[in-house]
């Protein structure tokens, strides 16, 4: 009975530990979902590049590449070009494949005017589950951390808010277009 006991106290311990180990580092933005389709969940965390802090200083901003990194290591990470800052958001599973898609609206360095990405994993590794679409940061009814600007519809398809610049004035718009 008493080595029954001491099992399962070790048992314990180790799943605890293992829940532990599954946690991103301190410090990073991250989201929580199944993004390889195999029923466990994981975390997906955003790595800034190197020289975020620093970009003012470069000549070279094709190097500033932000990365997406699981607590699972199978899963391959994901290289975001241009992105110094960034909010991975769990999207849902937006195409029915029974994998999430992850989105995050790169933080850059030029303008309020960003491109919001949605990235889907396939066989070949991760690709845009819809086209890059441009947002503007200067919507004050949206933040794309909380709010990201992409809804479901069913049927593999989503509603993407995307803005313009038109006659002076920025305007909101919204299209419908299929997740891959």
């Amino acid at each position: 009975m008493k080595s029954l006991r001491i099992c399962l106290g070790l048992c314990a311990v180790a799943m605890c530990l293992s829940a532990f180990a599954q946690r991103p580092p301190k410090g990073y933005n991250y989201a929580y979902g199944d993004f390889n389709g195999d029923g466990k969940k994981e975390y997906v965390y955003f790595i800034p590049p190197k020289d975020a802090d620093r970009w003012e200083e470069l000549d070279d901003f094709e190097s500033l590449y932000g990365v997406l990194k699981f607590t699972n290591p199978s899963i391959p990470s994901i290289n975001v070009k241009q992105c110094v800052s960034g909010v991975p958001c769990n999207l849902g599973d937006l195409n029915g494949d029974g994998k999430d898609e992850i989105g995050i609206q790169p933080g850059w360095v030029t303008s309020s005017w960003q491109v919001y990405r949605i990235f889907t994993l396939k066989r070949t590794g991760w690709i845009d589950a819809v086209p890059p679409f441009t947002v503007w940061l200067g919507d004050e009814d949206t933040n794309f951390d909380t709010n990201p600007p992409v809804k479901k519809l069913g049927n593999g398809k989503v509603r993407i808010t995307t803005y313009e610049w038109q006659g002076g004035d920025v305007v909101k718009k919204y299209k419908t277009v299929k997740v891959k």
